[in-house]
Order: C-alpha cells, then sequence, then structure tokens
C-alpha cells in the first residue's frame, strides 16, 4: 500500500477522512507495529478518550523515533510526501490513533 500524504491531507482537511483515518492510514503505511512499541504504556491504562492524561512530554519524547519510522517509509516508498518532515503534533497525533485502535482491540 502507497500512502500519498498530500491527497490523503486534501482529503481529510475536506472531510473526506477522519482524523482518526488518516492518521491510522498513515501508521499502517509507516509501520503499525513499530510504531504500537513507542506508545507510551500509561496510554494503555488511560481513561480519556483523547489520551490527555498521558503527559505530553511522554508522546514528544518519542518524536525522534516516528521521525526515522517515516523517513524510512518514505525511502522504502511506502509513503509517497512532498515535504519529508513531520511535525511533533502529527507525531503525537499518529501515536494516539495507534494508541486508541490497540486498547481498543485489548477490550474485545
Amino acid at each position: 500500500m502507497v500512502f500519498n500524504y498530500d491527497q490523503k491531507r486534501r482529503d481529510y482537511l475536506k472531510g473526506a477522512l477522519s482524523h482518526e483515518e488518516f492518521y491510522l492510514d498513515l501508521a499502517d503505511a509507516i509501520a503499525f507495529d513499530d510504531l504500537e512499541v513507542l506508545v507510551p504504556e500509561t496510554a494503555c491504562k488511560s481513561k480519556d478518550p483523547n489520551l490527555n492524561d498521558v503527559p505530553l512530554k511522554l508522546w514528544d519524547y518519542r518524536f525522534p523515533a516516528v521521525r526515522m519510522l517515516l523517513s524510512r517509509a518514505i525511502n522504502q516508498k511506502r509513503v509517497i510526501k512532498r515535504i519529508n518532515g513531520l511535525s511533533a503534533s502529527e507525531s503525537v497525533c499518529i501515536l494516539k490513533a495507534v494508541a486508541r485502535e490497540c486498547t481498543a482491540s485489548q477490550l474485545v
């Protein structure tokens, strides 16, 4: 699966994709299992659906690793992105989407 970041971002901004869909699709293209390892342990115990009870520094601490995984996905042509960068807030969104997905699967 090739994730065209710029096209998917436009779709997301037009409302064709939800926030969760956009970031889960991106996480799948990057490597969901590798990102899952980066999710803070406290996120699995969170009672907040937005995971805002997990300190931001725990998410931000993982930013370099998420950026490295995205760079690898771009180099392997799994992600097409006009600008190779990633913001810290996007990194948090990716990890929170992964955390919510993992938490949901644990409840089933």
